[in-house]
């Protein structure tokens, strides 16, 4: 008998169902962590199911293939993919985007109360509401619920400024999240700072640290050829945490050989681009949103990556660091806490503390001249050291060790 149980005990463990705020063909660094996880599910033997809303980040706009839906069923990749409303909304204003949570957490709800859905169930979080609801009603059904956090909100909204401290709902926001750790046996969180402070909050929770790792990447980062201008770029989200419009605006690289290249779209786009309009400067790109792959294929032969943050964000890491380490381009980190340790640590490029302009253009000034010989070792050196330690098949292997999934 005892044998039977561990035996549909087992059967049951290898569907899952994955439920997230972003999905592709949606960009940004959540769509991609969750597509790479149910991968990577799907090839350890797992059943996947994903529940997510129509696609609509980052331009406030379901995408023109799904508009007019108000349910969508599809394969994506071999991963069954279920996309239920949503009223989309990429506003700067806190409220208007707390109405496009709660109009898929409706959806949601309807579907994680009256669907059957598989017995294991891994929310990420944030939005704060899914991991509320998605606990909640994931308990009411009997299910196995993991957590992922990657951003610890309310807090961060906090130091953003986008909340006011001790108000009624960072409290009440607060409180909510630490039932939702201690009603849950694992959560999984994507800093070394998230760990610590969910085990704080919930002793008795296994945490996990979850990095956003990209898979492994075979292939040897693309040669820098000589006599070109020093080629740097950002790619992501154009947000008020990362503050791309203020560098645009703080920096024109006069007196420097180089192009600046800009990836994305988001509160700040418009602001960008009237900014560009009314202060010309040829040495600065704005390519707006591409899809992930011609990203990829525009910044392989870029000398080094931009990755900025307007302040640290305790428990914030921003994705980008391990996915440009991969392909072995160097970056210039500025965004303090545990990213700059992380970069300083595996020398994966320079750091400056965030929103010292002048130090950056001193930075690219000198690495300007650089020759392309030093680039070449340099990334041959980051590619290295991030195929032995920043993959996430590596990740996985110390996860089953610890016994999870």
């Amino acid at each position: 008998m005892e044998n039977l149980r561990a035996i549909y005990s087992s059967a049951v463990k290898k569907e899952i169902l994955l439920i997230s705020y972003y999905f592709p063909p949606e960009k940004g660094a959540a769509a991609h962590r969750i597509f790479r996880l149910a991968q990577l599910l799907q090839q350890q033997g797992y059943q996947v199911r994903v529940w997510c809303p129509l696609p609509n980040y980052p331009t406030g706009q379901v995408f023109e293939a799904y508009q007019n839906r108000f349910w969508v069923r599809e394969q994506v990749d071999g991963i069954l993919v279920e996309r239920f409303w949503i009223w989309p909304n990429q506003s700067k204003s806190l409220v208007k985007r707390i109405v496009a949570s709660t109009s898929f957490v409706f959806s949601l709800s309807m579907a994680l109360l009256f669907r059957a859905y598989p017995k294991q169930v891994f929310i990420q979080c944030p939005p704060m509401p899914i991991a509320w609801v998605g606990v909640f009603l994931g308990r009411l059904r009997r299910k196995e619920i993991l957590l992922n956090i990657s951003d610890l909100w309310p807090s961060v909204g906090v130091e953003l400024g986008v909340l006011q401290p001790q108000s009624l709902a960072v409290r009440w926001s607060e409180k909510a999240m630490r039932w939702c750790y201690r009603k849950v046996p694992i959560v999984f969180g994507q800093s070394a700072e998230i760990v610590s402070a969910v085990a704080k909050d919930a002793p008795q929770t296994q945490v996990v640290l979850y990095r956003n790792l990209p898979f492994y990447q075979n292939n040897k980062p693309q040669p820098i050829t000589a006599n070109q201008p020093l080629k740097v770029f950002y790619a992501g989200l154009f947000g008020v945490a990362q503050g791309v419009a203020d560098l645009m605006e703080n920096c024109s690289f006069t007196d420097i050989d180089m192009e600046v290249h800009l990836y994305g779209a988001g509160a700040e786009s418009s602001q960008m681009a009237a900014f560009l309009k009314n202060n010309p400067n040829p040495k600065i790109h704005l390519h707006g949103l591409l899809p992930h792959d011609q990203i990829v294929e525009a910044v392989s032969g870029c000398h080094l990556a931009l990755i900025p943050l307007v302040k640290p964000l305790y428990g914030s890491v921003p994705s980008k660091i391990f996915e440009w380490a991969q392909m072995g381009i160097p970056c210039v980190y500025m965004g303090g806490g545990e990213g700059e340790q992380i970069v300083q640590h595996y020398e994966l490029g320079w750091t400056i503390e965030p929103k010292n302009y002048k130090a950056l253009e001193a930075l690219l000034k000198e690495l300007s001249v650089q020759k392309e010989t030093d680039w070449n070792v340099q990334r041959n050196q980051i590619w290295e050291r991030a195929q032995q330690h920043l993959t996430l098949e590596s990740q996985w292997q110390q996860w089953q060790q610890e016994g999870i999934f």
